[in-house]
Parts: C-alpha cells; sequence; structure tokens
C-alpha cells in the first residue's frame, strides 16, 4: 500500500512539474512601415499571436523574443530567423500567414520581435538599434533624408551570427493601405520566403 501511495505521490509530483509548451519566442513605403516614426498607420507549439488581425493559426513557427535577444542571437555569432514587426502594421498583418506557411514547409522556428505595443510606443531603446544596425546594415532601407530606417515587416536570417538574407514589407508595388495582396502577389511573396527559408 505503501509503495502504491510513493509511486502515485512520484506520479503526481512528476505531471506537476513538466513544463508545458514553451512559448514561441521617416515616410512610410510603398510596401512596409517605417517603425521608427510609425508614419502612416502602419513548431514548438506556437506563440499567441491573436493580436494580429484574422490570423488564426495556434500552432504557428514564432518564438517570443525581444530585441536584446536578436543582437545576443547575433553577438553569440547563432542561426536564426528574425520577425521584426508589430500587430497593427498592415503589411505585417498581410505577410504573417505567408511567412508562417513558408517557415511551417521548411520545418523552420521565427524568432518574433515585436517592435511597438498596442500605444504604438517603440519597444526597443536608441542604443538596440544603434547595436542591431551594424548586422542588418546591408538590408535596410533609407528614408528620404538618407537615413537608415528599421522599416517592418522585416524578416531576416542569420547564419553564424550574419545576416545573410532579408525583405522588408510584402512585394514591389503592394501598398496595404489601399489594398490587400491579390492571390498573386501572395504567390510571389511566398516564393521570397521560400528562397530564404530553405
Amino acid at each position: 500500500m505503501k509503495k502504491r501511495l510513493l509511486l502515485l505521490l512520484a506520479c503526481a509530483l512528476l505531471t506537476a512539474c513538466t513544463s508545458t509548451k514553451p512559448e514561441k519566442a521617416g515616410e512610410p513605403s510603398e510596401n512596409y512601415c517605417n517603425d521608427e516614426t510609425n508614419a502612416g498607420t502602419c513548431g514548438l507549439g506556437g506563440m499567441d499571436m491573436s493580436d494580429y488581425d484574422g490570423f488564426q493559426d495556434r500552432d504557428n513557427v514564432f518564438v517570443k523574443s525581444d530585441m536584446a535577444e536578436a543582437i545576443q542571437l547575433f553577438q553569440n555569432k547563432k542561426d536564426a530567423i528574425l520577425y521584426f514587426g508589430f500587430p497593427d502594421c498592415p503589411w505585417c498583418i498581410e505577410a504573417l500567414p505567408i511567412m508562417d506557411e513558408s517557415a511551417k514547409a521548411h520545418k523552420k522556428t521565427i524568432y518574433y520581435i515585436q517592435t511597438r505595443n498596442k500605444n504604438k510606443k517603440l519597444l526597443y531603446s536608441e542604443a538596440q538599434k544603434k547595436a542591431l544596425f551594424p548586422y542588418v546594415d546591408a538590408f535596410l532601407k533609407t528614408d528620404k533624408k538618407g537615413e537608415k530606417k528599421l522599416y517592418v515587416p522585416f524578416v531576416v536570417v542569420v547564419k553564424k551570427g550574419k545576416a545573410i538574407k532579408a525583405n522588408i514589407g510584402t512585394v514591389e508595388g503592394h501598398d496595404a493601405h489601399e489594398r490587400k495582396m491579390n492571390e498573386k502577389e501572395k504567390r510571389q511573396l511566398r516564393k521570397i520566403y521560400d528562397a530564404m527559408f530553405e
């Protein structure tokens, strides 16, 4: 009887200590939002991405991250796919499900760095931006003054701490303030992500 009781107690303790699935961690242009000024109105179980209008995939590829972790991935010469964006960015809303589908097809996980909160306040500091920019400089776009800016959605493939591929926005010619992507543009964006994630 004592052995059974001890066995039941041990099972209960082990079950209580088992973790659940980890939570996955300028001027607007024609196909992206300026994340610094907000000009315009712009497989581990999946993190809650319900703030993105219409995105319902609970088994998505996104892992919650932040700017500090993104910088550390570069500094520590890691491999990763990073997605910088925020739920109110109309380009991000359209890109997210396509990004998710492509990453799933290639069995990739994407680190999600939310760049703005619900009040549209930046979630990273000027110092963090300055630390990140040298790593992604080749892929950044400039504003009308010629200054490099963080435009979103910004998806970056990192290999051994180096940004080797990136995409800003959706596809050329798409303005999310005016219309949603058509099927041809969705297929084009999928091809972009597939080429990045393979």
